[in-house]
């Protein structure tokens, strides 16, 4: 693991047990059956979800040299993506939910009149455990986990001359033409754990925005493919990634 994973991991373990003793120490001050309280506070209490934006630091070291073989600039590792997710409180402390998203980077350019371009997609989805403590009337530290499941996948493009209307269905009619124009994707899957931590501020009621980061491990299957073939040779891909996340959750 890398030393950005284990101060995560730190983060996380450190994140966790203030949360365990704030939960003890409630547990001690509330009598028996006491529920959780949404009268003059601003901490959700039932579901909720929305949307969020991520950025992480790609490893695009196997990719990048084929790229610049192509003539064009390789991409550039730092990625912005979004996504949504999800959660419903199954105690005070503890909600259940899933999180997905995903972004690209791209390069493109002209090399002697050929318009080429790459794509690198990285995506990612799965369920969530989550646990929470309001440490101040709108402010909740909060630190989960998930397994989540996903793909990287390279898209290459080539056109050699502009594409027109009548060409493109006379090749599907016909076959006559041979259109001056492809493309081919890369995909390779992968799943893993997510640890994170972060702050929310619970604006209103039924409004909240909050941050977090997290550690992704994900373990790659062993070959890359095209469609349902499999594709030898592939480079290999490691994803040990750091995701940062900022996020806006509407609920109640």
């Amino acid at each position: 693991m890398t030393k950005r994973g284990i101060a995560v991991c730190l983060l996380f373990a450190v994140l966790f047990l203030s949360i365990q003793e704030a939960y003890g120490q409630e547990r001690r001050k509330s009598p028996p059956g006491r529920r959780r309280a949404t009268s003059g506070n601003y901490t959700f209490s039932g579901a909720g979800g929305g949307f969020l934006f991520f950025g992480t630091s790609l490893d695009l070291s196997p990719i990048n040299p084929d790229v610049e073989k192509m003539g064009i600039s390789p991409m550039k590792e730092n990625l912005i993506g979004e996504g949504g997710y999800g959660f419903a409180y199954f105690s005070k402390y503890m909600k259940l939910g899933g999180m997905g998203g995903g972004g690209t980077v791209s390069s493109s350019g002209e090399v002697d009149g050929v318009e080429k371009g790459v794509d690198f997609s990285f995506s990612f989805g799965g369920p969530l455990i989550e646990f929470s403590t309001t440490v101040a009337k709108r402010l909740e530290l909060f630190a989960g986990g998930a397994v989540l499941f996903g793909s990287v996948s390279v898209s290459l493009s080539r056109e050699d001359a502009p594409l027109v209307w009548d060409d493109v269905w006379d090749y599907y009619q016909t076959g006559g033409t041979l259109l001056p124009y492809s493309t081919t994707e890369l995909t390779c899957s992968y799943w893993g754990p997510y640890i994170y931590g972060g702050t929310r501020i619970n604006i209103l009621r039924w409004f909240a925005v909050g941050g977090q980061v997290g550690f992704l491990k994900g373990f790659m299957e062993d070959n890359w493919e095209i469609g349902e073939l499999k594709l030898n040779n592939g480079p290999e891909y490691k994803l040990e990634n750091l995701l940062w996340q900022v996020h806006f959750t509407f609920g109640g």
